[in-house]
């Protein structure tokens, strides 16, 4: 069975949180950037990868947060994960909180 490493996105909030899931360990990043997820996603995402010694191409899925919480927010968080996804050519699936 191959391994299952996954991205998470959640920008639903003011607090910018992304996950690596990588080999059955995690490392989470809570980003205090006050909606300015359009900013920081991106560069939070590289330089995650770049601490973690991963190429993102080793992705196999993508989760994202789909709410509730700010709409500009989620579309951020979507976009840029089917975008991600896309590239990769790797699996995208939502998520909610609740």
């Amino acid at each position: 069975m191959a391994n299952i490493n996954f991205l998470t996105i959640d920008s639903t909030s003011s607090l910018l949180k992304i996950a690596l899931h990588v080999d059955n360990k995690s490392r989470v990043c809570n980003i205090p950037d006050q909606f300015k997820h359009v900013e920081t996603l991106i560069p939070s995402i590289e330089k995650l990868f770049e601490e973690e010694k991963l190429s993102p191409d080793q992705l196999s899925h993508i989760a994202v947060c789909c709410g509730p919480g700010s709409f500009t927010g989620i579309r951020i968080g979507v976009t840029t994960a089917i975008s991600l996804a896309f590239s990769l050519n790797s699996k995208v699936f939502g998520f909610s909180v609740f």
